[in-house]
């Protein structure tokens, strides 16, 4: 997703259906409300086809703080490998 930026915050759960994954992506700050909204829907289709067992995936978009730095967020090629493994 070139539009990301990082993610942080990343929970898994399991109920009787099977995984429920939640996560907070960071984007840039410029990018539209309906573009963030396509990137979150194609994240969270992504994670459903990647993860074996998993039924409820959550994206919350966040705009990015360029004044703040993004140590406690991972890079985009983390969240790939992250969401992949």
């Amino acid at each position: 997703i070139p539009t990301l930026r990082g993610m942080h915050h990343l929970r898994v759960g399991q109920s009787d259906e099977g995984l429920q994954i939640a996560f907070h992506c960071l984007f840039d700050d410029q990018l539209s409300l309906h573009d963030a909204h396509l990137a979150t829907a194609q994240l969270e289709q992504r994670v459903l086809g990647a993860v074996p067992d998993t039924v409820r995936v959550v994206v919350h978009a966040e705009p990015v703080d360029h004044d703040e730095p993004l140590a406690a967020a991972s890079s985009p090629a983390e969240t790939e490998r992250a969401v992949t493994a």
